[in-house]
């Protein structure tokens, strides 16, 4: 077997819409969301550099980085949509939604009840996790979490994506109908109020106490649609071009534009943070304005830029990319549960390097095994 695994492509995608970029974006997100996980674990700290007469302030890049899961919102809505996307502009049929609904399942629910059911037997056998109530079972194993009536806490943190995201892949059928027609794709474009409107409420209205509540309440697919219909618009709109051979904007001017819209974004946050949880415009808009700069990069991949094509296209982004669902949901317990090992937590210096050093390959070893033997029989499955 080659040290990095052949490419798996998701069925879901006409062969014409594969982009490696792509891949390689995915294996990016993830190892960002694990950068963040691995810098908090680590006690955070400002992440600076000096250089003479200059001071960079690098702390975003660690402490935001779970706008990664920003990252895989617009890319699973962008690759969702491309079929139906082709429907809308009269190339296919519209695509089979039981087809499309297995494939879903397949892809998330695998991959996830083994983790589930190994976390489980952990908490069973040790005091690492509170092994969970009937009701919290039953939330796990459907992954209600963080909702009304019950509020049950997801046993691995990063869970909580899950559900936000299976349910966009439900929304995403009647979503698409939008997309066939003008009047239509005003409404679809329109729906992105709703996201703001509903993370308006919760700050100003509701104002659920503690802050974590607040988090919960605004990171279900209500408060990420905006994100979501982005992408979705975006894989029409990448159809449509290449249908009706219309003006194709630079790519590397659509990469450098993204690119700078998602720091700008970060350190806005970076520097806004106690207004920013407290009801700044910021907090309602963020994730329209991320979002529109991620479509951006996106763009700029499928459009070719040769810049984007050696940073993600590469074997190693793009094995990143094969396993990334895994990486993702792999490197928390594994960087928590380093962070308790004696031999790092009572470590004198900085513990940042040293914890990447063991989280790193066990959270790939963990992560490909996954992928080989859980993920991928699935996946070249056909439903």
């Amino acid at each position: 077997m080659p040290p990095f695994p052949l490419l798996v492509r998701d069925h879901a995608l006409d062969h014409r819409d594969y982009v490696r970029g792509l891949t390689g974006l995915r294996g990016f997100a993830a190892l960002w969301v694990f950068l963040y996980h691995a810098w908090v674990y680590a006690e955070p700290r400002l992440m600076t550099v000096t250089l003479p007469g200059l001071t960079l302030d690098l702390t975003p890049l660690f402490s935001m980085g779970w706008a990664g899961v920003d990252f895989f919102f617009v890319l699973s809505a962008f690759l969702l949509a491309l079929p139906f996307a082709h429907w809308a502009c009269g190339e296919n049929d519209y695509p089979s939604v039981p087809r499309y609904l297995a494939r879903r399942f397949k892809r998330i629910f695998p991959a996830y009840w083994t983790q589930l059911a190994i976390v489980l037997c952990i908490a069973a056998a040790s005091g690492f996790y509170a092994f969970p109530d009937w009701r919290g079972l039953l939330a796990h194993a459907v992954m209600f979490f963080n909702l009304p009536p019950w509020w049950v806490t997801p046993l691995n943190s990063v869970w909580w994506t899950l559900p936000t995201e299976f349910l966009f892949y439900v929304l995403l059928v009647p979503l698409s109908l939008l997309l066939k027609n003008r009047a239509t794709r005003f409404v679809l474009i329109a729906l992105m109020a709703v996201a703001w409107g509903y993370r308006w409420w919760m700050v100003d209205v509701v104002r659920p106490e503690p802050m974590t509540r607040l988090i919960d309440l605004m990171g279900n697919t209500l408060g990420y649609l905006d994100i979501f219909i982005i992408g979705t618009l975006c894989a029409f709109l990448y159809v449509r071009q290449k249908r009706l051979r219309a003006y194709r904007p630079h790519p590397g001017l659509l990469l450098a534009l993204g690119v700078l819209g998602v720091l700008l974004v970060i350190y806005s946050i970076h520097w806004l943070y106690g207004d920013y949880w407290s009801g700044h415009p910021l907090l309602i808009l963020k994730n329209a304005l991320i979002g529109g700069s991620i479509a951006s990069i996106l763009m700029a991949v499928v459009l070719g830029s040769r810049l984007a094509k050696a940073l993600l296209a590469n074997r190693l982004m793009l094995h990143f990319g094969i396993i990334s669902y895994s990486i993702y949901l792999w490197h928390f317990p594994i960087v928590a549960g380093l962070s308790r090992w004696s031999f790092i937590a009572d470590y004198d210096g900085y513990r940042l390097p040293l914890l990447l050093a063991f989280a790193v390959p066990a959270t790939w070893l963990a992560a490909y095994c996954s992928y080989r033997w859980i993920e991928r029989p699935f996946l070249v499955r056909r439903a």
